[in-house]
């Protein structure tokens, strides 16, 4: 009996370590529309974004790499237009006493789009190996933006995706207050309440409103009438997670634009999750010698206003400004537990993705839990 039984128990293991192993699949691509977007003089001219997305829509079926079918699908649709014209700044920059002309630009965006690409690969490299993922193998593929993944024995495959596709791009922006912003605030909360019911808390300086009504007020936001208000070019972010109380905080970000923040977190230097003197999670950070500049310049033209450092479009922090900070640190910390602040420090450490990576093909084969 005992024999048999041995036998079989031996014949379980045998059977379950000769399984095939989960293979996860992932193809993303970054997005060259708007890698050609960034690099345009005016990412937002209507012209500009009609042949991008008229670009995007077609490119599937053409047999060049996609700056050149942008540049056939712009003079389709725009046949006296100057693509030079829109790319100005970024020849000036690249190919500085260089004449202006369109073959120009078209190579300076199809070294854009190499070089996005190289970076998100890098970057996920650098997260496969923060998180200790092995056996992972990453390629671009050829005569593309896309990107493929092949990692073995991958038990949450989702949750994967989440870590690796995150952008993780840490902005510092000035947030506007009350004051500056009375007229649009009353016409905006005046607009919720009589269009939708929705009503807009006004307390403690801030602008607060339930989860509940979150896709109510964007929706209303994106009407000029209850805009008109606000200084020009103002950007509206949300508070990263909710309160306790179910309320979501609404900045008032002045922008500019070009949309483009006054300090970043390509600057960062070292990043740390840890527990704050006062025993709370926070994640503290050093910047480089330029964005220690940038930071002391930030502080400096801002006392007593509030400074927001969102990632990704929402805001983690926004915190007054005291006093001029010199040395370069700082300290982002709120509502976290000591995990997600450890979490947070180790995607900041690996740099931001160029741009959001649209999924182009997900297959796992093999078994997976269930549950994620």
């Amino acid at each position: 009996m005992w024999r048999r039984l041995g036998l079989s128990l031996l014949v379980i293991v045998i059977f379950l370590g000769c399984m095939p192993s989960t293979l996860y699949r992932l193809i993303v691509e970054v997005a060259p529309d708007q890698i050609i977007a960034e690099a345009a003089n005016n990412r937002n001219d209507s012209v500009l974004q009609a042949a991008l997305i008229q670009a995007r829509s077609t490119f599937s079926k053409s047999k060049t790499n996609f700056a050149r079918h942008f540049q056939k699908v712009y003079h389709q649709l725009y046949p006296q237009g100057r693509l030079t014209d829109a790319f100005t700044d970024l020849v000036m920059a690249k190919r500085p006493g260089v004449k202006v002309s369109e073959k120009v630009v078209i190579v300076l965006l199809e070294e854009q789009l190499k070089q996005a690409t190289q970076k998100a690969l890098n970057v996920l490299q650098q997260r496969l190996l923060n998180y200790d993922i092995k056996g992972a193998q990453l390629k671009i593929v050829e005569g593309s933006t896309q990107i493929e993944l092949k990692v073995p024995g991958v038990a949450y495959p989702s949750r994967l995706k989440r870590v690796l596709l995150k952008v993780g791009k840490l902005e510092f922006w000035r947030v506007y207050d009350l004051k500056e912003c009375y007229e649009g605030v009353m016409t905006l909360a005046k607009g919720l309440n009589t269009k939708t019911k929705t009503v807009l808390n006004i307390k403690r300086n801030r602008l607060i409103v339930q989860v509940s009504d979150t896709a109510i007020v964007n929706q209303v936001l994106k009407n000029e009438t209850y805009r008109k208000g606000f200084p020009a070019h103002t950007m509206f972010l949300w508070q990263h997670k909710p309160n306790k109380t179910g309320e979501l905080w609404l900045y008032m970000i002045k922008g500019n634009a070009q949309k483009k923040a006054p300090l970043s977190g390509e600057t960062l230097a070292t990043v740390k999750g840890q527990m704050s003197n006062y025993n709370q999670p926070c994640v503290t950070f050093s910047l480089n010698s330029e964005g220690a500049g940038k930071w002391a310049k930030l502080t400096r033209e801002n006392l007593l206003k509030r400074i927001a450092i969102s990632l990704d479009g929402k805001v983690l922090l926004a915190a007054l400004v005291q006093s001029e900070i010199t040395s370069g640190r700082g300290e982002i910390s709120g509502n976290y537990t000591l995990e997600e602040t450890k979490q947070l420090a180790q995607l900041l450490k690996t740099g931001a993705l160029p741009t959001s990576l649209r999924l182009v093909l997900e297959d796992v084969v093999g078994p997976t839990k269930s549950k994620d």
